[in-house]
């Protein structure tokens, strides 16, 4: 029975093994492909101790990933959108405009062979325009401007909502997969143990840099993979 049951276990890790490689391949594809890289490439992976780091408080993460470009940019269209809805609703305001203009009359004398200046004359003036009706016009562009505000004050608050829940997410993820990996260390000797660690691992490095990128840098990042490059 003790026998039936190794070969049980041998089959589940070499099944396991044909597909972690078929998994490698494929990440290594992806790579490439997000590198801009063609041809077939492969990698060496050098394995590094992973380094579980102490993030900074939830709170602090959220708030910095205000600093996010995808927030700060959904913030600036915001900040135009309203601008266009003052603009649209300066439109009522009366318009003023002035002039001025001077010169002098000046007659030709033959027989000096001179002009003479017989006097100057100046003038200046102002009108005020104010719109009265313009075919519902200006109304129809503050429409156009709220509603466009609208929608980028709508496309802001959801980016946050998205980065908050990404922070919170990835923060949770790191303390639980640490614990894992705490867990995992001492129970070293087990191969289930040694198989789970390095999932736990995994997990947390996708985790960290999530966390990363989320809160704009703030998180700090512990080792990464190392990988080398090797042409075929």
């Amino acid at each position: 029975m003790d026998l039936s049951l190794v070969q049980v276990e041998l089959t589940n890790a070499e099944s396991l093994l044909v597909r972690a490689r078929n998994g490698l391949k494929s990440s290594f594809a992806n790579l490439n492909r997000a590198m801009g890289i063609a041809g077939a490439e492969d990698y060496v992976l050098e394995d590094l101790p992973i380094e579980v780091r102490p993030q900074p408080a939830l709170d602090t993460l959220i708030s910095d990933s205000l600093a996010h470009p995808e927030f700060r940019r959904a913030k600036e269209l915001t900040a135009s959108a309203e601008a266009r809805v003052t603009a649209a609703k300066r439109q009522y305001f009366p318009t003023v405009s002035a002039y001025a203009s001077a010169g002098d009359f000046q007659v030709y004398d033959a027989s000096r062979a001179q002009a003479n200046q017989t006097g100057g004359w100046w003038a200046a003036g102002g009108f005020v325009s104010m719109p009265l009706f313009t075919g519902f016009m200006i109304e129809s562009q503050i429409r156009e401007a709220k509603a466009q505000k609208a929608a980028a004050e709508a496309i802001t608050l959801n980016i946050e909502q998205a980065l908050t829940q990404q922070v919170t997410n990835a923060y949770l993820d790191t303390v639980s997969f640490s614990q894992q990996i705490k867990l995992g260390e001492e129970q070293l000797g087990l191969t289930g143990a040694q198989t789970r660690l390095a999932e736990a691992q995994y997990d947390y490095k996708i985790a960290e840099v999530t966390l990363a990128y989320a809160s704009a840098g703030s998180a700090p990042l512990g080792n990464a993979l190392q990988v080398d490059p090797v042409m075929r």
